[in-house]
Order: structure tokens, then C-alpha cells, then sequence
């Protein structure tokens, strides 16, 4: 018997799928964490519920992934670590998507390859040559721009969404360093399970009986946030991550339609043309890391 091998396109087609995916599931959060609604819930339960949600996709999964041996993992400390940076980041991103439009979330949150090369400089004593340095430079110059050049509308969502950036740019790191020799379902794992240790001691403070409604939301959220992981991790089993991980810039897209049409929020030209260069720069610079043969891991997003 023959066996076909699946036809890369798929894997872009998965990939694009599980951005969607992602931007969706970051459109429900910002509904309903809206700071404008009094009958929003806080960060700390919509992602302790979302997440719980989640696990049922993962739990789902295991059957098929060769059931609970494939969360075995091989480092205590990389699945902590990596559990801890990406439940942080998760805080920070939705804090900032309560707080701003999705478009400027997401331009500041791509700033992460940029803070990979940072890091990989300061903590892999890896060599970057003066390419990509101009393209950092270039990268940093368009958040100048997008958050004004007085600084006039800097708040602390900024700072939560370059947090998030951080956080990131932190789990690349691991991922790259030890990631690659642990199951990409147990790093699933690690990251649903950061979500809940980072988020569930604060329900009990903030706690709110959620409407039917948001329950709804929250379900969804937590349904779409673990199928898109699951397509990133079959997009990545097909195809080559290079050519994944620019996939990611399509949240831009998704951002600008949902702000568009359930936020109404219209982009000004600054967040326009500081998004522009960010992108172009964060682009350049996963092209530098496929060349060098570091291209960014994205298996899990944040």
C-alpha cells in the first residue's frame, strides 16, 4: 500500500487556521474583559475558565497522541519554566487587549523575534551581526511611532503587551535551548497548565458569577485557544517552521476586522505605519534566524 505524504500547502493551510484560531480566542477575551462594560469578569477567572475549557480539547487529544505517556517529560525545570513564562505571558496579553486595541497589542507582542535576538545575545552568547542589530533598531523605531513620539497615549497596557513580548521571546528561548528534545503535546501541556497556576489563587479575589452568555464565550475562548495549538503543532509536523512562523503576522488581519466591525475601532496612520515597520522587521529577522538555522519555534504561541 502506498502512502501519501501530506502536501505542504496543508501545513500553511493548518497554520493559517490556528491563527485565526488564536485572534478569535483573543476577540472573545477582549469582549469580555472590555474595561468599558461593568458586567466584565477579570483576567485572573476568564483565563483559569478558558483554560479549563482547554484541557478537555487536550485531554481529547491524548488517545490519539499515544495517550498519557505523551505528557511524559524529560526536564522538571524546562516544563516549569516554560509553564511559568507562558502563563505570565498570557496575563500580560489579555490585561493589554482589555485595555487597547488588538491591532497595537498584537504590533507591540511581535516585537518578540526582535527580543529573541536580544536575549539569545545576553543568554546564549550567540553571535548577531550588524544586519539584524539595524533591524532591532528599525523594530523598536516603529513601537516609537505606533505609541506616539511624545508619548502622549503610553499606558500600562503598553508595558503589559512588551511584557507579554518578553515573556515570548523567554519561552523561544527555552524552547530552543531544551524544547526540542520534549514532546510538543507535554510543552502543550506545560502551557495550559501555566495558564492555571498563574491565574487560579487570584479567581477567589475577583471572582464574578459569570451570565450564560460569558460562560459561553469563556468555553469558546478556552476550545478555540487549545485546537489552535493542536494546528500549530500539525502545521509544524508538515511543514518547515520557517515557513509557519511569518503565518502569524496574519493576526494583524484578523485584528484589524474584528476592531473594525465588533469594536469599532478605526487604526490612526502612526499605528498603521509603526506596525508596517515592525512587521517588516520581525520578518527580516525570522529570515536571518532560518538562514543561521535558529528559525523561531512555533509550536505554542506565547
Amino acid at each position: 500500500m502506498v502512502s501519501l505524504k501530506p502536501h505542504p500547502g496543508a501545513g500553511i493551510f493548518f497554520g493559517l487556521l490556528a491563527y485565526l484560531f488564536f485572534s478569535s480566542s483573543d476577540a472573545l477575551i477582549k469582549i469580555l474583559s472590555n474595561k468599558d462594560s461593568i458586567e466584565s469578569l477579570s483576567i485572573y477567572q476568564i483565563v483559569a475558565t478558558q483554560t479549563l475549557f482547554g484541557l478537555i480539547v487536550i485531554l481529547a487529544l491524548l488517545p490519539s497522541r499515544g495517550g498519557l505517556s505523551s505528557l511524559k517529560i524529560k526536564s522538571f525545570k524546562v516544563f516549569s519554566a516554560r509553564a511559568l513564562v507562558a502563563g505570565l505571558g498570557a496575563l500580560f496579553a489579555y490585561y493589554s487587549f482589555s485595555q487597547m486595541p488588538m491591532t497595537e497589542v498584537y504590533a507591540i507582542i511581535f516585537c518578540t523575534p526582535m527580543l529573541v535576538t536580544i536575549l539569545s545575545v545576553l543568554f546564549l552568547k550567540e553571535i548577531v551581526k550588524i544586519y539584524r542589530w539595524s533591524a532591532v533598531v528599525l523594530g523598536f523605531i516603529g513601537v516609537l511611532i505606533m505609541v506616539r513620539p511624545g508619548f502622549d497615549t503610553l499606558t500600562i497596557a503598553h508595558l503589559a503587551a512588551l511584557c507579554a513580548a518578553c515573556m515570548g521571546a523567554s519561552s523561544t528561548l527555552i524552547m530552543r535551548k531544551w524544547g526540542r528534545f520534549e514532546n510538543p503535546l507535554a510543552m502543550l501541556f506545560s502551557v495550559m497548565l501555566g495558564y492555571l497556576i498563574t491565574s487560579l489563587p487570584m479567581v477567589a479575589f475577583y471572582y464574578k458569577t459569570p451570565s450564560f452568555n460569558q460562560w459561553l464565550m469563556m468555553a469558546g475562548s478556552g476550545f478555540l485557544l487549545a485546537s489552535a495549538q493542536f494546528f500549530i503543532i500539525k502545521a509544524i509536523a508538515i511543514t518547515q517552521a520557517s515557513s509557519i512562523a511569518p503565518l502569524q503576522y496574519s493576526q494583524m488581519i484578523w485584528g484589524l476586522l474584528f476592531g473594525l466591525l465588533i469594536f469599532k475601532q478605526t487604526p490612526d496612520i502612526y499605528m498603521l505605519i509603526g506596525m508596517i515597520i515592525i512587521i517588516g522587521s520581525s520578518l527580516y529577522t525570522l529570515h536571518r534566524e532560518h538562514i543561521h538555522g535558529r528559525t523561531l519555534n512555533a509550536q505554542i504561541k506565547r
